[in-house]
């Protein structure tokens, strides 16, 4: 007897193990508990990655001569650079533009683009506002693509400057309109550098610019830069995965689909208990919200042999005694039947009102 008994105690214990396994509480547990572990494996597969260096320059220069119309006393027919030149005896300046980019990162420029533009300037000698402003198009827009597989990138482009055309024109305006000005010609290479997506506070644009004076018996050209000697170091992510990155991120992902199941698994089981509501569920429901204040849960079921039972044939006839006695409302509701009990307590007087399956569908009740 002694036997039978213990094995009915452990296969009761077998069944309520059973029972919890596939409750919902054991889904909401395990979701909640995988979607931990996911997010924490996929963290360290994330925070694992590796740190690199980044190294960018940006160089950039000008080289010019001034070549000599015909004359008696320049042998050369070019001077070089940083000395004075008279006016009249220029026939073009040739300049050369450098500019050069350098990086540790193959995939940091895709491209760069550039062009070479001039600015004819007239402008008041006294207070330097300007009379007169033209732009030209000396070089077309035009785009270098760089390898990938290459981290440096060297242009170099030559032009050559006709004089007297931009001094004729400032020659001109002077003595048209017999004003005190200054004239000259900028000259620019603009490069605009496109940078991967990926990296950013890098350089995009740059300019190298040279001014040459016009309209005057000796010049001095001022040869002026801008943005052109820039280094940058700084620390980047490097998001490649070694196998063990990935071991950790296949984990992660394993125990995140696992907790997405499990919550599919509980949405599930609670819009099919939703729908599952019986009419009787969906009436006791009606009352407890629309009379809240006037009910009283108890987990004590009457007995209806120790009092003198009145019985009420509807709620808002329960609702006017409630009213006349000022007593609270009982209510106790059997969910494995489907029956519940509304009832008020005077002295030996019970006043009760029953709702269960068969009174609904009677359509006893309001």
């Amino acid at each position: 007897m002694a036997k039978k008994n213990n094995f009915k105690k452990h296969l009761q214990a077998k069944n309520n193990k059973f029972d919890f396994l596939n409750s919902t509480w054991f889904y909401i547990l395990v979701s909640i508990i995988s979607l931990l572990v996911g997010i924490k494996f996929i963290s360290l597969a994330l925070k694992d990655t590796n740190k690199d260096k980044l190294i960018f320059l940006e160089k950039g220069g000008i080289k010019y001569s001034v070549c000599l119309k015909e004359n008696d006393f320049f042998e050369d027919n070019c001077l070089s650079s940083n000395m004075s030149y008279v006016a009249s005896l220029i026939k073009k300046i040739s300049l050369n533009f450098n500019y050069q980019l350098n990086s540790n990162i193959d995939d940091l420029i895709d491209a760069v683009d550039y062009e070479i533009t001039a600015k004819l300037i007239i402008k008041n000698g006294d207070t330097s506002t300007k009379y007169y402003e033209k732009d030209y198009n000396l070089v077309s827009k035009t785009t270098d693509v760089i390898d990938n597989n290459n981290t440096f990138y060297n242009l170099n482009k030559s032009i050559d400057i006709n004089y007297d055309y931009y001094n004729e024109i400032a020659n001109s305006f002077k003595a048209m309109y017999g004003i005190n000005s200054q004239s000259y010609l900028e000259v620019y290479l603009n490069t605009s550098n496109k940078v991967n997506s990926k990296y950013d506070n890098i350089p995009t644009s740059s300019q190298l610019l040279v001014q040459i004076p016009l309209s005057q018996k000796a010049i001095e050209i001022n040869l002026k830069t801008q943005e052109v000697n820039k280094s940058i170091e700084k620390n980047i992510t490097n998001y490649s995965f070694d196998i063990g990155q990935w071991a950790k991120m296949a984990v992660g992902v394993f125990w995140t689909l696992l907790a997405c199941f499990c919550l599919g698994v509980v949405l599930y089981r609670v819009i099919k208990n939703r729908k599952k509501l019986s009419k009787y569920d969906k009436y006791i429901n009606k009352l407890l919200r629309e009379y809240d204040r006037l009910i009283v849960d108890t987990s004590t079921k009457p007995n209806v042999n120790d009092y003198t039972v009145l019985n009420i044939k509807s709620f808002s006839e329960l609702v006017d005694v409630r009213d006349n006695l000022r007593l609270p409302i009982m209510y106790y509701n059997d969910k494995k039947r489907e029956e519940a009990k509304f009832y008020i307590l005077q002295d030996n007087n019970l006043y009760l009102f029953e709702v269960n399956k068969k009174s609904l569908a009677k359509s006893i009740i309001d």
